[in-house]
């Protein structure tokens, strides 16, 4: 949404969490192309208004929720796209994506690691216990 900001200033920089390509277009360029297709200005403000709403429900979900709760979600979120097995779970880039210390999310982590919830081998975790996870989520909302 920036795009459209008159001063020209920027708020947000983004950070990949892996290897990435990206693309970069003027502000003149964007304009100019959904003005000669207008087809294409739907495409983007569909695309910018989903990744505004999915940046607003996060933000939300940091406020309104525990930090427990949100580790429980984002790990079963990354335990679903590894099939139920192990995965990767980095402190530093989840910590800072919840808007928490690195020291209070991993004592988090070692609660549910201490409760059998979650199992941690070297730095991979995987799911011991899903739907009392999922419980939990529904307890607490």
């Amino acid at each position: 949404m920036e795009v459209f900001r008159p001063e020209g200033r920027y708020v947000f920089s983004v950070t990949a969490s892996a290897p990435a390509s990206g693309y970069q277009i003027s502000k003149a360029r964007l304009l100019e192309a959904v003005t000669q297709h207008p087809e294409m200005a739907i495409h983007f403000l569909q695309l910018v208004s989903g990744r505004y709403e999915e940046s607003i429900g996060h933000t939300l979900s940091n406020l309104l929720y525990s930090l427990r709760f949100n580790i429980i979600r984002a790990m079963l979120k990354q335990s679903e796209k590894e099939d139920g097995g192990w995965f990767e779970f980095k402190t530093e880039q989840y910590a800072g994506e919840l808007g928490a210390t690195q020291r209070a999310f991993r004592r988090v982590i070692k609660d549910l690691v201490d409760e059998g919830l979650v199992d941690k081998k070297r730095s991979s975790y995987r799911i011991a216990m899903p739907e009392t996870l999922l419980e939990e989520l529904d307890d607490a909302r």
